[in-house]
């Protein structure tokens, strides 16, 4: 089949979990959240690529504090739909030891991402450690949720997927 194909087959077959409005709500209370939290403490806000990105960028518009924005990029997708090894292409800085950071992604599933990735901010002596997601997939009747108490799991739409 060709992508083209495939593209239109899965937007045909795809659902509307959340309206536009819902997601911006969820977004503008996860910011209040965030800032009670963050916001004394010059922060990173640290965007998983790609789909983190977006989820940040809205978040930031919310925040009225200083703040940094910087990315990482790993994947475990590729050009493909279903998870594999994790291919780190820009690990994060070692600028971010000493300092407050907060990762913001879309969507969690297995958390094999984020538990990678915060086993190298831990790794890299952070003050702060907190993370933000907008979506919990539940796979299969079970919502993996980030593991570390320290956490802010911010987390608001959750979305039921069968795996």
């Amino acid at each position: 089949m060709a992508a083209d194909e495939e593209i239109a087959r899965v937007r045909g077959e795809a659902r509307q979990l959340l309206s536009a409005d819902e997601v911006d709500r969820a977004i503008a209370g996860m910011a209040k959240r965030i800032e009670a939290v963050f916001a004394a403490a010059d922060p990173v806000i640290l965007a998983v690529m790609h789909g983190g990105v977006f989820t940040a960028v809205n978040l930031c518009r919310h925040f009225d504090f200083p703040y940094e924005l910087a990315y990482v990029h790993a994947s475990r997708y590729g050009r493909g739909l279903t998870g594999g090894a994790l291919d780190w292409r820009v690990e994060p800085d070692r600028g971010l030891a000493g300092r407050a950071v907060l990762v913001v992604d879309d969507v969690l599933d297995r958390g094999v991402t984020l538990g990678s990735l915060c086993g190298k901010l831990r790794g890299l002596e952070v003050a702060t450690l907190g993370v933000a997601v907008l979506v919990v997939k539940d796979i299969n009747g079970e919502p993996e949720r980030p593991r570390r108490p320290e956490s802010l799991q911010a987390l608001r739409g959750e979305v039921r997927a069968r795996a």
